[in-house]
């Protein structure tokens, strides 16, 4: 059995949080997750993540934040994913003016989709080591 993370509690696995974007210039969508618990089991491997991104179409990065580090009203043009290797962030996402904020812990992923205003901090008492990846642009057949 693997041990959890120091500061983890033993929670279930919460199911993920569908969001439906509100515009109504946008086709009928299906709902986004923006987080799913638990993706990553403890301890997480960084390279399983990077290829499984790699897989996705995102790129990955690595990021170490000291206590209180903020990251604050961030807008990227394509869509974002982030996983906590260890420690504890506090995400707030702005998905078409619905506020979503999440305490994402050890293992989970969280989606922030293209043009979301996204705020990211520390909450950790120590480092934080987390990863991220844009998603790449696709790179379809072109004729010339």
């Amino acid at each position: 059995m693997t041990s959890q993370p120091p500061g983890r509690s033993r929670r279930r696995s919460r199911p993920l949080v569908p969001v439906v974007r509100k515009d109504p210039a946008l086709p009928l969508i299906a709902p986004v997750e923006l987080i799913a618990r638990n993706k990553w089991s403890y301890p997480v491997n960084p390279m399983s993540v990077g290829m499984d991104w790699g897989r996705r179409g995102y790129t990955c990065e690595r990021i170490a934040d000291p206590p209180d580090k903020e990251w604050r009203d961030f807008e990227h043009e394509t869509n974002e994913l982030i996983v906590v290797l260890d420690g504890r962030l506090e995400i707030e996402i702005d998905v078409d003016g619905d506020a979503h904020r999440f305490d994402a812990m050890t293992g989970d992923e969280v989606f922030v989709p293209g043009g979301a205003n996204h705020t990211v901090r520390n909450m950790h008492s120590g480092v934080t080591r987390w990863l991220f990846g844009y998603k790449a642009p696709s790179r379809g057949f072109r004729s010339f």
